[in-house]
């Protein structure tokens, strides 16, 4: 387990790092820029939150955070996505009516279970992953004249760090008889991929503040 507190960490660093780089210059980039330092910082903001509760509150039912996580996490990512590769209007009132689904059905899961609440990670990924994709393709179409190829590799980050998280939790939820210790290995494989997002966002930042 100490190699998945170890990645858990190293993962906490690099989102601090890749949120707060160049910050003072955020209004400079472009709009998918925005929307990706917009995205880490509720990211961290939710690590933070969490850890507020967990260790000075000594909270031990974090579902209603998680829930606002999953919802908070598609609408950024979509936006992001979005600023990439506009579609049409009808795909963001759909996001943006799925985002105030989750937050209802969030709300109402405090009061009454729901009982398919423990899917809506998985189904986020999916959506997440297929948003991705279709900013992938776009930007291959294009050959990257409508944005740069450090933004490309951040779309190339996220879509691989979504796609395995997704396998992985299904994986996992299926394996509920699992040891600890090789579920522990098994999520670490996400901290990694997390780690090296992070990486890849920090170098964008980094690499832009150069010209802008």
């Amino acid at each position: 387990m100490l190699f998945l507190y170890v990645t858990i960490g190293i993962s906490n660093v690099m989102l601090f790092l890749a949120s707060i780089w160049n910050i003072k210059d955020h209004f400079k980039y472009s709009d998918p820029g925005r929307n990706l330092r917009m995205f880490l910082m509720f990211l961290l903001a939710i690590e933070i939150i969490s850890k507020l509760f967990i260790y000075f509150l000594y909270s031990t039912d974090m579902k209603f955070l998680f829930n606002i996580f999953v919802a908070g996490e598609l609408l950024l990512l979509t936006n992001f996505t979005n600023s990439l590769a506009p579609h049409k209007n009808q795909f963001s009132k759909l996001y943006l009516g799925t985002f105030l689904l989750l937050i209802a059905a969030s709300v109402y899961n405090e009061f009454q279970p729901i009982f398919w609440m423990k899917w809506i990670k998985p189904i986020s990924n999916i959506i997440i992953v297929l948003e991705l994709g279709r900013c992938l393709l776009f930007s291959l179409k294009a050959g990257y004249q409508n944005h740069s190829k450090k933004l490309f590799y951040v779309q190339f980050a996220l879509f691989l760090y979504y796609f395995v998280s997704t396998i992985l939790f299904l994986v996992l939820n299926q394996l509920q008889s699992l040891n600890k210790e090789y579920a522990g290995y098994l999520w670490s494989i996400n901290n990694i991929l997390s780690c090296s997002l992070y990486a890849v966002c920090l170098y964008y930042f980094y690499s832009t503040q150069k010209s802008i």
